[in-house]
């Protein structure tokens, strides 16, 4: 997001491949969006604009205000780990959880928690209206070739979980739980 040349290099990336810029997804933290946002602010519109989504990781947990999430051309936010791992031992982590996942719903912004390594966690998440999660109790990091036998083997493994299946409008792979 500090590159001048960013809008350039996703086009030279993209652009012998196919690849419409609607499928990408960069991630920016929210330490790094506020420490640098009028910087930052013109290549996230025109990202926006390219149909580039971003999602902003680590919300709720540094010093800024969450009006940007109301302002900025964003399409995801992820709860942090912090909170996740904190589900069930403390209440107060549950609130915090709860409030991110109802502001992002209510902004029409997807919301997913990372790091989540228990069922427990999971089932907490998921009563809490969060359904998109990633941590080590779904997988560890793996290569690209290694998606589809990984993808098979969990769906087929895991009863916790309804479908594996690609997103109908992007075709990204989604769990349902």
């Amino acid at each position: 997001f500090h590159r001048s040349d960013l809008i350039d290099q996703i086009h030279e990336a993209v652009g012998p491949h196919g690849v419409p810029p609607r499928r990408l997804l960069l991630e920016i933290t929210e330490g790094t969006l506020m420490t640098n946002l009028e910087q930052i602010l013109p290549t996230l519109h025109h990202l926006n604009e390219l149909g580039v989504q971003i999602s902003v990781d680590a919300v709720a947990t540094g010093n800024s205000s969450l009006a940007y999430l109301t302002t900025l051309p964003i399409s995801e936010v992820k709860i942090d780990r912090s909170f996740v791992n904190k589900l069930g031992v403390t209440p107060k982590s549950t609130a915090v959880i709860t409030t991110i996942v109802a502001l992002a719903r209510a902004l029409g912004l997807r919301v997913i928690a990372e790091g989540v390594e228990t069922i427990s966690q999971q089932n907490i998440l998921h009563r809490q209206g969060c359904s998109s999660m990633q941590g080590f109790l779904f997988a560890r990091p793996m290569p690209g070739h290694a998606i589809p036998a990984w993808a098979k083997n969990f769906s087929q493994s895991a009863p916790r979980v309804e479908a594996i299946g690609f997103d109908e409008d992007d075709d990204l792979p989604r769990l349902a739980l």
